[in-house]
């Protein structure tokens, strides 16, 4: 479990069960290729909820809402971000969901969203 910052770099790591809450810069960032990023939790952060510079990488059934932006990709590739709850059922945009902050290059397929809140087991 992590509470706060988070930073990954590598390959083929999952990441579930963590929180990552009210941080006064960006609540998880992920470099490298083949990540699964799955049930956590990124909230009220300043500035970005995910950082993605990874490729090849999978975020889902996540809780993304109330940061700066949800999630920026700069990763310069495609990145699945389907099936996470935005703030809002219908997906990612203006308040009370975050918004996707695509960087030069990179694309976030978002949807399907989920409709409501995942229950996110820390671990």
């Amino acid at each position: 479990m992590i509470i706060g910052i988070g930073d990954l770099d590598g390959t083929g790591h999952q990441v579930s069960g963590n929180v990552f809450v009210g941080n006064r810069a960006f609540g998880f960032q992920i470099a490298g290729d083949g990540h699964l990023v799955r049930r956590n939790a990124f909230l009220a952060n300043l500035d970005d909820g995910v950082r993605v510079l990874a490729t090849n990488t999978t975020i889902t059934e996540n809780n993304i809402y109330g940061n700066t932006c949800g999630l920026r990709n700069g990763s310069g590739s495609v990145i699945d971000a389907s099936r996470n709850f935005w703030g809002d059922p219908l997906g990612p945009g203006p308040d009370p969901a975050d918004q996707i902050c695509d960087q030069l290059g990179s694309v976030t397929n978002w949807q399907p969203p989920a409709a409501t809140l995942f229950q996110i087991n820390i671990q």
